[in-house]
Parts: structure tokens; sequence; C-alpha cells
């Protein structure tokens, strides 16, 4: 019965280690397939026997047979020869710090290939190194990626060191990078001068919410205008004109910003030069009759939403012609320029002054009363004030030598002609020749008059 105990127990055992077996090689298939799928091998090494043991993943790795044993010295012969002193020098430490862990490349069947070893020793009581338990991973796909997008940001740092237009890269609003150009264009002493300053810093802040929903919109992959403009602030805080484009990247491995930026100051000033020279009088800075006629036109729309009336004028200065044959035209300039000074002052901010042509000038009144007599009475009334005002005698400083001027004192009347309109009885083109022809009456009736035209209505 002993017997028979002892060998049930015998059996029960070996079914045991049986079903124990099954599972270690259960678990060294998993280990295998994980290695594999992970490209990362395991390998134990016994150091006073100068025995290096791989696994399956491992040895693949290494481009050798499953279950070859290496030697230190095999291993080093495997290792790209740039990189044998470091690896030896990294081993040496780790002899008596007791871990590795670096990167390096090995020649595997005529390929060379990054792995990456990393491993921790034991030691005896005596303090000497016994073996070390390590994985070996293959990294050559991400070495080479990273090698790729280095390259990548190389080329275009080379390409927008060169660039004319100012670029800045910026991460959530800080600048991580400016080339020349963006140097010059905000007056940094320097390069570094820019690195970490607020991008706020730089919008004018008229732009600043503007810019910063297209910054948000930019980091969010949303679509936005393409090229914008904008006003920026240099460093010493003048504004200057700009275009810019914000486009999302990855810079030093991180979502980023770059930032094109072309400075439009001298253009927007020519813009603004030719608008003057298309729209205003050179010499009075008044609207000339190309904007006159536009100024009306918005007039005439906007009485008829509001049922309001207006009033055009028509002036001509009586005695102008004798100044400019006695003194010479710079004087009747200067006049000129002293008679729309007075005009503009006799106005409202919202009405017109026009200088429609040598001494002739135009006042629009726009958006008065929607009742015809107290709009008359309105304009007759501003029309008095001009008239009073132009009476009053000039006195024009007329330089006569780079050290001299000559004070001129004339008196210059003005003859009025007025035109009260609704929007149903008048258009573009009849209310000059109406208001044309009120003045020409007030010259006939002896000058410093005002006639209003009797539209009929």
């Amino acid at each position: 019965e002993a017997y028979k105990r002892h060998l049930r127990g015998l059996h029960t055992a070996s079914a045991d280690l049986a079903d124990y077996a099954q599972l270690l090689e259960q678990s060294n298939t998993l280990l295998e397939r994980a290695q594999s799928v992970a490209r990362v091998g395991s390998w134990v090494s016994d150091i006073p026997a100068d025995q290096i043991a791989l696994s399956a993943e491992g040895s693949q790795i290494m481009g050798i047979e499953t279950g070859r044993v290496m030697s230190y010295r095999d291993y080093m012969q495997c290792v790209h020869p740039d990189d044998r002193t470091e690896l030896a020098n990294a081993w040496q430490l780790a002899l008596s710090g007791g871990f590795i862990d670096g990167e390096h490349r090995i020649h595997v069947k005529g390929a060379v290939r990054w792995v990456r070893q990393k491993a921790e020793l034991e030691f005896d009581e005596s303090g000497q190194p016994m073996s070390a338990l390590g994985i070996i991973q293959d990294i050559t796909e991400r070495k080479l990626t990273r090698q790729a997008l280095h390259e990548s940001e190389e080329r275009y740092r080379t390409l927008i060191e060169w660039s004319p237009e100012a670029i800045l890269v910026h991460r959530l609003g800080t600048i991580l990078y400016a080339n020349p150009a963006a140097q010059r264009l905000f007056g940094a002493p320097s390069m570094q001068a820019l690195m970490g300053t607020s991008t706020q810093a730089l919008i004018h802040p008229d732009c600043q919410a503007l810019q910063t929903a297209r910054m948000q919109r930019i980091s969010q992959g949303e679509f936005v205008t393409p090229m914008v403009e904008s006003r920026f602030l240099k460093l010493d805080g003048s504004a200057i004109d700009v275009e810019v484009q914000g486009t999302a990247i990855v810079f030093d491995g991180e979502a980023a910003i770059h930032v094109s930026i072309r400075d439009i100051t001298e253009r927007k000033r020519l813009q603004d030069e030719i608008r003057q020279l298309a729209f205003f009088d050179a010499l009075t800075q008044l609207p000339n009759r190309r904007l006159l006629n536009d100024r009306l036109t918005h007039a005439l729309s906007a009485n008829r939403r509001n049922g309001c009336f207006g009033a055009l004028m028509f002036l001509d200065l009586d005695n102008f012609k004798p100044l400019n044959d006695t003194h010479g035209h710079a004087v009747g300039d200067i006049l000129l320029v002293e008679a729309a000074v007075r005009l503009r002052k006799c106005v409202r901010e919202m009405d017109t002054v026009a200088r429609f042509g040598g001494d002739e000038f135009v006042v629009l009144l726009a958006e008065l009363d929607m009742d015809r007599d107290r709009s008359t009475h309105f304009a007759l009334t501003v029309a008095d004030k001009i008239r009073t005002a132009m009476a009053s005698p000039y006195r024009l400083a007329a330089p006569q030598a780079p050290d001299r001027t000559l004070t001129i004192e004339h008196t210059c009347t003005i003859s009025v002609g007025v035109v009260v309109y609704a929007c149903t009885e008048a258009n573009l083109h009849d209310l000059p020749k109406w208001a044309d022809a009120a003045m020409y009456q007030a010259k006939a009736q002896g000058r410093n008059q005002v006639v209003l035209y009797d539209t009929g209505a």
C-alpha cells in the first residue's frame, strides 16, 4: 500500500511537471512573439566565462543563427567602428556601476542597423561582476525617421535663413526661432533678442484680437485666409504695416506655427499718397471733384433711406483775381489755403467742403431735417456764417527771401449759391448745375451774397 501511494504521488508529480513544462513552453512562445513584435530581444551574459546567450529575437536582430553563443570580442566585431570606443568605455563603467544604457550601430549582413542596449549586472560578494541581463532593441526605423526629420529641419533652416521675408517660429505664442530678415524688420540687436519673446509684444494693440484668433485656428488645423494685412510693432514700439501668413508645422519634434511677415509700410504709404492725389486737392487738402461726387452719391442714398433733406452750396471768391495779378499765384495759393481753413470751421464734422477748381469751393450739408423749411433755414444760416467768415480781411505772409516775409492784407468776399433738395427731386447731375446757377445769380446781384435756388417744390 505504501508503495502504491508513493507511485501515485510520483505519477501526480510527473503530471504537474508536464503541466508546468507546457505552461513554461507557452510562456516562452508568448515571450518570443512579444519580442518579435516589439523588435526587442533579450540576452544573458556569463561574464567570467565571456559568453553571451541571446533570445531568438536577439539573434534575429544581430543576424546570427538562433542558439549561437557570442563572446565580448564577437559582439564588438559586429559594432560599427566609429561606435566601438564609446561602447567599450560604457561597458567598463557598467562593470563597476552595474548598468549600461545606450545606442550604437551594428553591421548585420552587410547593412548598418541601429540598436539600443540596456542591461543590469550582478556581482558576487567580493564585488566582482558575474552576470548581466539585458535587452537589445532594433531602433533603426526610429533613428532614420529622426535623422530625416533633422535633415528636413536643417534644410528648412537653411532656406529661411536666406529668405528675404521675415520669418518667426513660435509655440504657444513664445518665439523659438527668428531669421535675419525678422531681426532687421523688428529692429532687434540680435536674433537672440527675439528668442523667448511673446508674439503679443510684436502685434499692434489694434490687431491683437484678430491675430490671436488666427493663431488659435491655425493651431487647431482650421482654414484661415492665407495672407492678411495687419500692424505689428518693432522692439522700439514703432508701428509697421505688414502682410502676415501663418502655417502649422513640426519644429524640433513638436507642433509650432511658422509665420511669414512682409513689410508693406512703404507700399501702404504710396497707396495713401496715390489716394490722396486721386481724391484730394494737393494745395488745400480738401476733397476734389471725384471725392465730392462720391460723397454726394452717398448723401442722396442716405436721404432716400431716412427721408431727410440735404443742401449743396457753390462758392466763388469775389476778389481773388486782383490778388493773383498783383502779387502772383504763390500769394493766391496762400489765400486759398486760408479760405479752406475758414470753410472747415463753418460746417459740421459730417459735412463736406471740397475745392471744385480755381477759386471755387463746394459745401455739402448731409442729413438735415425731414422738414423743408427747417432744412432751408439751417442751410441759409450756415451759408451766411460762411459769407461773414470769408469777408474778414486776410493777412497773408508772403515769403520774399530765405529770411524775410512780406505781410499782405487782402479782403476777398464770396458769392454763395444754395440748393436745398429732397432725394425725390434731385440727382447727381442736376444738383451741381442748380447750385452753380444760384452762385452766378449771387454774383450778378453785386457779389458777397447768398442766393437760394428755387427748385419749384
